[in-house]
């Protein structure tokens, strides 16, 4: 900002160029949508009028408007208003010092408007999306509260914004010439008259880790929410280059030096490790910027990193269980980085009741552990009494593979035409026309089958997927007895290792042999259920929901290319291009109704299940209630705009239930 302005000193006619190529690109970015670029560009604006490039009326329009966009309307989207008065919170601590100096009645009419649309927001939606449920305070909330404290200490310049044009420049740039934006986009533009829903907006989590005492008094609320606001604009920036992105955050040299940066970037970190529902970075970025920031600064950051965890193990009840999902996955990618070195005699009351959320996040951070390493590495490096904790050794359960089972020669029979890799219609021919095979009732034939099927693809994915190919023909007899035999199947197998579970069942699903619904109903059963006590069953569910959404996508795209291809055929090829787009379209059919119909059961099945231990008397402080209904929370958050055409028959699946799952589907 402040070189715009000198440029400006220098040349009218480059400033009045740079407020119009600003003006055009803002019109661009409001256009397509480009949010980060709407927020960046009005901050410059911000900047522009600080250095006296800008009119103080001119950028008061630009506010003014975005404040009106802000206000809550009907039929206008949430996620539409939630921008722009982010945009706003976001700009008006930058230059708040100078509006005061120049137009206090306009600012002081901005902070009222603020405080009427930061009243007006419903708050259980921003609750949501606070890392500690009972935090109180939602993020909308504490950046007003900044602001207001700013403008109590008569809006000073904040010591996290560097102000050269206060410091060296302002003299010159109060007589410079100034300039007046394009208005005309800006306040008619479609953007505004039709607005539509800004999908990727999500409030923003609002952490607070850390004791006030931990900041010296110089350093105030609104100091600590714009360094935050540009910690985090700098993420997606510079992620792919984590040593840099380092150098800039502890790069804030003007800062008083009794700052606890290591604190602050703690904090930052953690508030975008916890978005919902989705991070905006890939969550490995931030298991990895940590570990850089550790082997950075190996004196400051451990002990706040080690004062973070603490904080979210002794409120863990009060996480969401999507956020208590990513801290296992970041703390154990940690562990893993940094020899598995952890103070464990601090969660020494974890172990007194197994049956806690405690335990469950020890329990599934060992679990993660063995994963990332091996069972031996893990077991070794953790105190004797956290063994309890520990998974069972992951390895495959082929109950036939014992010669005191009844039917260990037959499955040996089996696993031998397999692993000669004789064609289906051999098998079907001798091995299958046996007077012992004929013998046994068709339940266990099929899992003998299935169990050998998996016992020749457990050596990998790929063995699974040529096992599964070849043998499609028996696999699809089974589903055809019994799908639920398969997954039954597939965990009695692998029960001692739910990685693999997994693999298998994502597998069964892509080579079109298992009904995603018959996995849901399988996974909701009440013999499984304990199984809602482990993390590894609800990801088995999601990846099931995010594989009927991609099949939609997919299809959605190839009709669409299909389409522009068209345009490029001749009449000879009409025909072939009709059937081709007639089989598509059938195809992208099946897969809207199997995903509607997916999203279906599994409300179903989380309405009946939630419902029952209510009626029952269930403790809703139990780690089976706090799982299950979390999980049905999240699903509900995440999937929402995939739930829209269902919620009908959504609604009516809840209407007669408790009020508390009502509450939580609404």
């Amino acid at each position: 900002g402040a070189l715009c302005g000198l440029l400006n000193l220098s040349s009218s006619d480059v400033g009045a160029e740079l407020v119009e190529r600003i003006g055009t690109e803002l019109e661009t970015a409001l256009k397509l949508k480009e949010l980060s670029n709407i927020k960046f560009l009005v901050r410059f604006l911000g900047e522009l009028y600080n250095s006296g490039v800008l009119e103080g009326r001119s950028f008061l329009d630009v506010l003014n408007v975005f404040l009106n966009c802000a206000s809550v309307k009907e039929n206008v989207p949430r996620s539409f208003t939630d921008f722009f008065l982010q945009v706003v919170l976001s700009t008006l601590p930058h230059v708040g010092t100078a509006l005061a100096e120049e137009h206090p009645e306009e600012l002081q009419k901005a902070v009222e408007q603020l405080k009427v649309l930061v009243a007006q927001r419903d708050k259980t939606l921003e609750a949501l999306a606070d890392a500690f449920i009972a935090q109180g305070e939602t993020y909308y909330n504490w950046y007003f509260r900044g602001i207001l404290k700013q403008r109590e200490a008569g809006w000073p310049s904040l010591s996290c914004i560097p102000v050269p044009h206060l410091a060296h420049f302002k003299s010159q740039f109060e007589d410079s010439q100034k300039h007046r934006i394009a208005m005309s986009f800006i306040e008619g533009g479609d953007w505004q008259q039709k607005p539509v829903s800004f999908g990727s907006v999500v409030i923003p989590a609002r952490i607070a880790l850390f004791k006030k005492e931990h900041m010296p008094s110089a350093f105030t609320v609104i100091d600590q929410i714009v360094f935050h606001d540009i910690a985090v604009d700098l993420m997606p920036f510079f992620s792919p280059r984590r040593a840099q992105l380092t150098s800039l955050f502890f790069g804030f040299s003007h800062l008083p030096s009794d700052v606890p940066l290591d604190h602050l970037c703690v904090e930052v970190v953690f508030s975008q490790l916890f978005r919902l529902p989705k991070t905006p970075i890939p969550q490995v970025f931030y298991s990895s910027f940590l570990v850089e920031l550790c082997k950075t600064r190996l004196k400051t950051i451990p002990p706040a990193l080690g004062e973070a965890l603490i904080t979210f193990y002794d409120r863990i009840e009060e996480l969401d269980v999507v956020e208590i999902s990513r801290l296992i996955t970041w703390f154990a990618f940690h562990l893993c980085n940094f020899d598995y070195k952890w103070q464990w005699e601090q969660w020494a009351d974890a172990l007194e009741k197994e049956d806690s959320i405690k335990f469950t996040f020890v329990r599934e951070v060992l679990e993660r552990c063995v994963r990332l390493s091996y069972y031996e590495r893990v077991i070794k490096a953790i105190p004797q009494d956290f063994v309890k904790a520990m998974p069972v050794k992951p390895e495959k359960s082929f109950a036939y593979e014992s010669e005191d089972h009844e039917h260990n020669a037959l499955a040996k029979e089996v696993l031998k035409a397999f692993s000669q890799k004789l064609d289906v219609a051999e098998i079907k021919a001798g091995l299958f026309e046996t007077e012992s095979f004929k013998a046994l009732d068709p339940t266990n034939q099929h899992s003998i089958v299935v169990s050998c099927l998996l016992s020749i693809g457990s050596k990998s994915i790929s063995h699974l997927d040529n096992a599964l190919a070849r043998y499609q023909e028996l696999a699809k007899d089974v589903a055809k007895f019994n799908s639920t035999l398969l997954v039954s199947c597939a965990w009695a197998f692998w029960n001692k290792s739910p990685q693999h579970f997994e693999l298998v069942v994502d597998r069964l699903i892509h080579h079109g042999l298992l009904p995603s619904t018959i996995v849901v109903n399988w996974m909701f059963d009440e013999g499984n259920k304990d199984l809602c006590n482990r993390f590894f069953i609800w990801r088995v569910l999601d990846n099931v929901l995010s594989r009927s959404i991609r099949k939609v996508q997919t299809l959605t795209l190839k009709c669409t290319e299909l389409e522009g291809s068209d345009r490029m055929q001749t009449d000879d090829d009409d025909d072939d291009q009709v059937d081709k787009r007639a089989v598509l379209q059938s195809s992208l059919d099946d897969a809207k109704k199997e995903k509607k119909e997916v999203f279906l059961v599994v409300f179903q099945q989380f309405s009946m299940v939630l419902n029952l231990f209510l009626k029952s008397g269930g403790d809703v402080s139990s780690t089976w209630y706090i799982m299950t209904a979390g999980h049905f929370r999240s699903i509900g958050r995440e999937y929402c705009l995939e739930l829209k055409d269902s919620l009908d028959s959504l609604n009516l699946l809840f209407e007669n239930g408790d009020e508390r799952i009502q509450r939580m589907f609404a």
